[in-house]
């Protein structure tokens, strides 16, 4: 292993992961009831390339989501991935749309 083996890409800087990271959080491992309509609940299948998928998710109630989101609310801005398996696409959220994760970090 080479010195350039630490080297950054012209334009990077290190920094430790609390500049960059407030919180590690998963969501819930427990699979709620679906109901027909309500909360988008969104696993690792709807971490695409292009972001997140949400016209395969199934739908929580309030409720549950509300439970959920006590442990692992989600933001715009957070960085998805999937625990099981490989972390596979790891998305950005770009959304204001309120859903809940389950087996995603």
């Amino acid at each position: 292993m080479g010195e350039d083996l630490y080297e950054l890409p012209k334009g990077w800087v290190w920094v430790t992961s609390s500049e960059v990271c407030s919180s590690v959080r998963d969501g819930t491992h427990d699979t709620p009831k679906y109901v027909e309509q309500g909360i988008p609940l969104i696993t690792s299948k709807n971490l695409k390339e292009n972001g997140l998928d949400f016209s395969t998710a199934k739908n929580i109630s309030l409720e549950d989501h509300q439970n959920i989101s006590v442990r692992s609310e989600v933001d715009k801005g957070d960085i998805l991935f999937a625990m099981i398996g490989t972390i596979g696409n790891p998305v950005i959220v770009r959304t204001d749309k309120v859903f809940s994760i389950k087996n995603v970090g």
